[in-house]
């Protein structure tokens, strides 16, 4: 019997320290999709570019600890918006997001390559990073940082970092025992309300120096007539923003000890 069980144990610890020494480095390109106060509504806008690498160790044909560094880019501009409440209001920011996380998959499928029984898994994946994030806007032909103009009068600049919360679906083909070909959709939870520098109220114009004044308030620059009052709504009032990455991706598995 306790042979037996030792059998047991030592053969799945061959299988275990075979499957653990599999890594696997890979690449992704897409289109980056934001949600938030100068787009509200349409979650499939796609607003830019996108492109991602990733190292991950594959613990056992289900799961597997990534780390990936994304660059993500939007655009959103009320003057394209058919909605006239936003077309008014006439805002617009080019956000360039640098994202760095953490995150668990599981394959549905037992996958690895040249190892496991499948050749093809669906799979879910959640974790944690943090994303850098700039907004900018063009005025008069020329390119402002939106975070260092304060447009919301705060009383403390708001931070361009911010934890995020990735979590997605997605899946796996593998090509031969190195090559395999993925395809993900990510969302990302953030912990910020300003990657598009918009978030509450309008602030007391009087306390902001003119190029701050002017790109706070910009629905009058073709009418001539503002809407930004003093505390007045001038973002949506959700306390949050968030983006989603779409992609396609390539990897290479560099290590992998199969169990004999």
């Amino acid at each position: 019997m306790k042979f037996f069980i030792f059998s047991i144990v030592f053969i799945t610890g061959i299988q275990f320290s075979g499957y653990a020494q599999q890594w696997e480095i890979g690449k992704t390109i897409g289109n980056t999709s934001f949600i938030g106060d100068l787009n509200p509504d349409n979650t499939l806008k796609i607003g830019g570019v996108h492109a991602g690498v990733y190292i991950k160790r594959d613990f056992d044909g289900y799961f597997g600890l990534a780390l990936e560094y994304n660059f993500g880019n939007f655009k959103a501009d009320d003057s394209k918006n058919s909605n006239e409440i936003y077309k008014q209001r006439n805002l617009n920011v080019n956000t360039n997001l640098n994202e760095v996380n953490f995150n668990m998959q599981f394959n549905f499928f037992e996958f690895m390559q040249g190892i496991g029984k499948s050749k093809f898994t669906p799979f879910i994946y959640s974790g944690v990073g943090v994303v850098f994030f700039q907004p900018t806007t063009t005025y008069n032909g020329k390119r402002y940082n939106l975070s260092e103009l304060n447009t919301e009068g705060r009383d403390v600049p708001y931070r361009t970092n911010a934890i995020v919360i990735p979590y997605g679906v997605g899946a796996r083909l593998a090509l031969n025992e190195k090559i395999q070909l993925n395809a993900k959709v990510g969302f990302r939870e953030t912990f910020t309300d300003y990657l598009d520098d918009v978030s509450g109220l309008y602030p007391d114009k009087f306390k902001l120096d003119d190029l701050s004044r002017a790109l706070s308030d910009r629905s009058g620059e073709k009418t001539n007539n503002y809407i930004g009052n003093y505390r007045t709504q001038r973002g949506d009032l959700r306390k949050r923003d968030r983006y989603m990455f779409v992609g396609l991706g390539i990897s290479f598995t560099f290590v992998s000890s199969r169990c004999y």
